[in-house]
C-alpha cells in the first residue's frame, strides 16, 4: 500500500506557526494544494474525494463530521487544548505519527474505506507541547530535525523564548510577506548562518520599531464587558501586533481577567484574547463565542455588521 499522502492542506492564517507548518508540507509534497483559512471561515471548494490535512488548524465535531462525509480523509495536526477537547472522538496518538509508519498501515486502510462510518475517516493528532510547524515536520520528516526557521517559529508561538533572540527573528521573518518561495530563502540563510547573526543584525530595527508602535497602542486600550468578564482592556490594531500587544495590555492592566486586541480583517472581526496562569483561562472565553485555542492565548471570529 502507497503512504498516504495529501491533495490539499488547510492551514491556520495568518499565522507564522500555521504558515510554516504549510510551509513545511510543501517540501515533501510540492503538488499538495495549500489553503489558507480561519476559524469561522467557509471551507474551499475541492474537498469531495480528497486526502485533506489540516495543520494548526481544525474544526468543530459537527463540521468535521460533515467534511468526512464527502472527502476521502482527513488527517488533523494541531496542539489547540480546545481542538482537542472537541475533537476527542477521533483522536490517536502515538510517537512518531507519520505516513509511512508501520502503524498508519491499519488506519489508512480505515481513512480509503468509502464504506466506512465518516468518524473513522478522520484521524485527529494532538501535541501541546509543539507547535503546529513542529507537528507537521514529524508527521514528514520524524527522524530528522527539524530547520531552525521551524523551531525558532515554535519558540514564539509557544510562548517560551527559549532560543536566543526568536523574538527578533519572528519579528523579522513578518517584515516580509507570507510567501513560500522567501521563507525557503531565509531558511536557507538561516542554516547557513547557524547562529542566525547575519538575520538578527537586520531584526534589531524591525524590533525598535515593532516595541515603539507597542508603547503608542497600548494606551489606546478602553476598558469593556466581553460577555461575563468586566474590565477588559481591548484595543484595535493590526494582527502582526496583536499578541504583543495583548501582553503590553496585560502587564498595563493587572487586575483585568484577561486582555483582548480586535483586528478588522479578511470580512471579520477578530478578537485575540491574553492571559497569565493567574487570570481567566482564555480558551474557555472563546469557546463561548464559537472560537477556541490555548489556555493563555485564544481567539474568536464575529462578522463585521
Amino acid at each position: 500500500m502507497a503512504a498516504w499522502k495529501p491533495d490539499v492542506c488547510l492551514y491556520h492564517f495568518p499565522c507564522d506557526d500555521g504558515f510554516a507548518a504549510a510551509w513545511v508540507v510543501r517540501q515533501r509534497w510540492p503538488d499538495c494544494r495549500l489553503e489558507p483559512t480561519n476559524y469561522g471561515l467557509p471551507l474551499p471548494d475541492g474537498l469531495a474525494g480528497k486526502n485533506v490535512l489540516m495543520v494548526d488548524f481544525s474544526l468543530k465535531r459537527d463540521a468535521m463530521l460533515e467534511l468526512a462525509r464527502y472527502a476521502r480523509s482527513v488527517v488533523v495536526l494541531d496542539h489547540h487544548a480546545s481542538a482537542q477537547d472537541e475533537l476527542r472522538d477521533f483522536t490517536v496518538g502515538w510517537t512518531p505519527i507519520h505516513p509511512d509508519a508501520p502503524e498508519f498501515t491499519g488506519w489508512q486502510v480505515m481513512l480509503d474505506d468509502p464504506r466506512t462510518d465518516p468518524t473513522h475517516r478522520v484521524l485527529a493528532h494532538f501535541d501541546m507541547s509543539q507547535s503546529g510547524a513542529q507537528l507537521a515536520w514529524g508527521f514528514i520528516r520524524p527522524f530528522l530535525p527539524p530547520p531552525l526557521i521551524v523551531n525558532f517559529v515554535a519558540d514564539r508561538d509557544l510562548w517560551r523564548f527559549a532560543i536566543p533572540n526568536s523574538r527578533k527573528f519572528s519579528l523579522f521573518l513578518r517584515s516580509h510577506p507570507y510567501d513560500f518561495d522567501v521563507w525557503t530563502d531565509i531558511a536557507d540563510r538561516l542554516n547557513a548562518d547557524l547562529t542566525g547573526d547575519g538575520v538578527l543584525a537586520e531584526a534589531a530595527a524591525i524590533e525598535r520599531y515593532h516595541d515603539a508602535r507597542i508603547a503608542e497602542l497600548v494606551p489606546t486600550a478602553t476598558l469593556q464587558r466581553i460577555g461575563e468578564w468586566a474590565g477588559v482592556p481591548v484595543a484595535h490594531a493590526p494582527y502582526t501586533f496583536a499578541s504583543d500587544l495583548g501582553h503590553a495590555l496585560l502587564k498595563a492592566h493587572p487586575d483585568a481577567p484577561f486582555a483582548a486586541v480586535v483586528v478588522d480583517a479578511y470580512g471579520a472581526r477578530t478578537f485575540s484574547l491574553r492571559s497569565e496562569n493567574s487570570r481567566e483561562d482564555v480558551s474557555k472565553v472563546a469557546r463561548a463565542f464559537g472560537g477556541g485555542g490555548h489556555r493563555n492565548a485564544a481567539g474568536f471570529r464575529v462578522p463585521v455588521v
